[in-house]
């Protein structure tokens, strides 16, 4: 796992000299970029950048899996909800009724925007 950790890291730095040789800029030591990276992968977890234009919460966003569950004939059964990223194409492409229709409904949503989404939309 290290060996491939460590190829993956080396890969990304050639990459990003080839990038600063092309734009004209000083090229990284391999040490600078490992530092670098460090410190990204460390913010990563406190960014204020979020996806779909949404207010970042303090618990940051991720997918979870509902706990509520579904009254009268199935209480063991949880809550479905429309995935939004999915209703939203089919409703650009083929309109609301049809969006309606075979828009995926699934179980997790994002704790942060408090929104249902499916893992290829998240």
């Amino acid at each position: 796992m290290d060996i491939l950790l460590g190829i993956a890291v080396v890969n990304a730095w050639s990459v990003m000299n080839g990038r600063h040789v092309e734009a004209n800029m000083k090229p990284l030591q391999i040490t600078e970029f490992m530092e670098e990276l460090c410190e990204q992968l460390l913010q990563h977890g406190q960014s204020t950048s979020v996806p779909k234009s949404s207010v970042n919460a303090s618990a940051g966003h991720f997918l979870h899996e509902t706990t509520l569950k579904q009254s009268g004939k199935r209480p063991d059964r949880r809550v479905r909800k429309y995935c939004i990223g999915c209703y939203a194409k089919l409703k650009e492409k083929h309109g609301r009724e049809i969006a309606r229709k075979k828009t995926k409904r699934v179980t997790t949503e994002c704790r942060a925007c408090n929104a249902h989404y499916c893992f290829g939309c998240f």
